[in-house]
């Protein structure tokens, strides 16, 4: 029996999990004025935890597989129709697996399962700030504000030591004594990470009336953010909480006969599914090669990213309620925390260095060395790694490249939780003019012209770093903003009329900026020898930060910000703009200055009025308007995939390669037309009573 579509269902009654969030803070500070000094001292203690209870998969969640119904020896294999047409009606060209879920589950043969007992999981962090400083007036045009704060904070943890931690150097059971085991911190007694003690930011600040209208100001600190509960990326709990996932030790061999089975899982032990499971060799989870692997919290976890912030501005009154500033304002930050995982490329504990692919014979510069790291073991194609495992019971059928990595019993896990590599730099100047209120108009100017790089989406080569440093996902180097609020007056001397007219305010709101940063198209096997179709870095060495290279070519076909074109009709993004990087070679970087999207203007308008009723009650009534000119702003363009042909609609209905004036449905520099990236315009009334 062959089957389209889906090749696996579960069955298990549904899970709860209860998630709580606590947080308490607390503030205290004291102001003392003496002479011509201000001093102010003060603290801050929060305390943060989590409490997670998962009830999931307490009775078992089953899952069945086409596998246990498919021919013998033949139960992970795949056919491919030419026709679009199989055994069982099913009209789209793909493949179609041999067995039949659905019969399977008849049978109650249960492919894989997992039930776990509930757990509980609580996880925190504590953070105190100390700060003393003091405004020292001078003279009457020079005043010095000098301080000092001290930040310390512990990184997030769970409460009991419940949760794992990947230790690179403890043998693995599992694995043939391999390294690459877990540990928890109610069993070493150690601790994960270590906190910074070093906390100390130092503020200094001035103002200088340099002429009677003129005024400079300058300033410099250093900040520390304190670590957070982001630092896990959600690894945390998912990693504390029960899991015991198990499945066939051969292809195609039923786990267990569903419904002959106990409440509590045979054939798990009981070992197996208690919690909290402090077992070493609980990693694979259940047991499967390569597998899931524990979290890794870097030492340096404990460590707040510093940031140096440093201003200047001249401020000037051009006319009596008109002042003007220009400021240069900048910062550098240090230590943020990297969120990218063991796949990413920053941080990444199990990929395949050049130095040890050397170590066997290899190299990324060799296309035959490429097409036997793809290949799998028990293949000729893996040359003289042909049926070499690393250790007993890794499977013959993963690739040469996994079996050489430094942990090959993990395909995933081992992530990296908070490693703090992060740099920033951000450099601007800022121009702003504000009309202070008079006659009842009040409004503010401002224009921002900036530079912001960072190393947080990852290098492209984890052998250099310096590879990171680019624009910043939402660098906007240009942004124009304008507020302006009035209130109108009386109007004239009829009673009823000015009652009517006067005291609504009216008030508008726009921002104008460049557009954000697309992401850089991620490479694609197109184009390729047919021996090396998978040989991408992601396959090769396992880092999967990776993106296509600029050819040097025009981003785009047409100019995003010109309303002079169809998206229903146009192909926007220029393909040609981009190429793979070569088989075994690293790619470019995440986001380029002039690759950007479509501008999208922030316009709002509002009017309202309170009305007094009597004594202590009154009526606001407001309207407010939301994209005021009800302009269209389109979604972005598809990046993904340049080498891939673009689809339209052709003149018969059917789909297929795009002609002049077609719709297009799919492609690279496609757009989606269905929604919109921004609302159109929208009102809303909104009245309140006060009394």
């Amino acid at each position: 029996m062959a089957g389209a579509g889906t090749t696996s269902g579960e069955l298990g009654p549904p899970g709860r999990v209860d998630d709580l969030f606590s947080n308490f803070n607390n503030i205290a500070s004291l102001t003392w004025v003496k002479s011509n000094h201000t001093f102010k001292f003060g603290g801050s203690l929060n305390l943060e935890g989590f409490y997670e209870k998962d009830s999931n998969d307490l009775q078992g969640l089953y899952g069945f597989s086409s596998a246990e119904t498919a021919e013998p020896y033949l139960s992970t294999t795949t056919t491919t129709s030419a026709t679009g047409t199989s055994n069982v009606g099913a009209s789209a060209v793909g493949a179609y697996s041999l067995g039949f879920p659905y019969a399977s589950f008849l049978l109650g043969a249960v492919d894989n399962a997992n039930i776990d007992p509930t757990s509980i999981a609580r996880y925190g962090k504590h953070e105190l700030g100390l700060y003393a400083q003091d405004s020292w007036k001078i003279t009457r045009k020079f005043t010095l504000d000098y301080g000092l704060r001290y930040d310390y904070s512990t990184y997030y943890r769970e409460q009991y030591g419940r949760s794992p931690q990947f230790d690179p150097t403890l043998p693995d059971p599992t694995a043939g004594n391999m390294p690459g085991d877990a540990i928890y911190q109610a069993t070493c007694h150690c601790q994960f990470a270590h906190n910074y003690p070093y906390g100390f930011g130092p503020r200094l600040g001035f103002a200088y009336q340099a002429a009677p209208k003129t005024v400079l100001r300058g300033g410099f600190g250093i900040l520390y953010s304190g670590t957070g509960v982001a630092q896990f990326n959600g690894n945390a709990s998912g990693n504390a909480t029960a899991s015991n996932p198990f499945g066939p030790t051969v292809p195609g061999q039923p786990v267990m006969t569903w419904p002959n089975v106990t409440v509590r899982g045979e054939p798990l032990t009981a070992a197996q599914i208690a919690w909290p499971n402090y077992s070493p060799s609980y990693y694979p989870i259940g047991g499967v090669v390569p597998g899931t692997g524990p979290q890794y919290v870097d030492p340096n976890a404990g460590r707040p990213a510093r940031q140096y912030q440093y201003s200047f501005t001249v401020q000037r009154e051009i006319s009596t309620n008109l002042v003007v500033e220009v400021s240069y304002i900048g910062n550098r930050g240090i230590w943020w925390p990297t969120y990218v995982d063991e796949g990413g490329a920053m941080v990444n504990y199990n990929y395949l260095s050049p130095q040890l692919l050397s170590h066997y014979g290899l190299s990324l510069s060799n296309p035959a060395d490429l097409a036997i790291l793809t290949s799998p073991l028990n293949s000729p194609g893996a040359g003289p790694f042909m049926d070499k495992v690393p250790f007993a019971g890794f499977p013959l059928t993963a690739t040469v490249a996994q079996s050489l990595r430094p942990y090959p019993q993990f395909n995933a896990g081992v992530n990296s939780v908070a490693a703090p590599l992060g740099d920033t730099w951000y450099n601007s100047l800022q121009m702003t003019a504000n009309k202070r209120i008079s006659h009842g108009l009040s409004a503010t100017a401002a224009f921002a012209w900036s530079k912001s790089l960072n190393t947080m989406g990852g290098t492209a080569n984890p052998e250099n770093f310096a590879l990171a440093k680019g624009i910043a996902e939402f660098n906007q180097p240009f942004q124009t903003r304008v507020s302006i609020l009035y209130t109108l007056p009386k109007w004239g001397r009829n009673k009823v009329i000015s009652y009517i007219v006067r005291d609504w305010t009216l008030d508008a709101f726009g921002t104008w900026a460049s557009g954000v940063p697309l992401l850089a198209p991620t490479p694609n096997a197109t184009g390729y020898p047919s021996a090396l179709a998978t040989a991408t870095m992601s396959n090769l060495t396992f880092v999967t930060n990776q993106y296509q290279i600029p050819t040097g070519q025009p981003f785009y076909l047409v100019n995003l910000n010109c309303h002079c074109f169809d998206p229903t009709k146009t192909i926007v993004l220029n393909p040609a703009a981009w190429t793979n990087p070569a088989p075994g070679q690293y790619g470019g970087a995440a986001y380029y200055s002039a690759f950007r999207q479509q501008r999208r203007p922030v316009e709002n308008f509002g009017v309202g009025r309170t009305f007094p009723i009597k004594e202590r009650v009154s009526l606001s009534v407001r309207v407010e308007f939301v994209n005021i000119f009800n302009r269209t702003e389109v979604n972005n363009p598809s990046t993904t995939s340049p080498q891939t042909t673009p689809t339209c609609i052709t003149a018969s209905g059917a789909t297929g390669l795009c002609s002049a004036g077609e719709t297009v449905v799919s492609g690279f520099g496609y757009i989606n037309t269905s929604t919109t990236a921004e609302v159109p315009r929208q009102g809303q009334i909104v009245a309140k009573i006060s009394f």
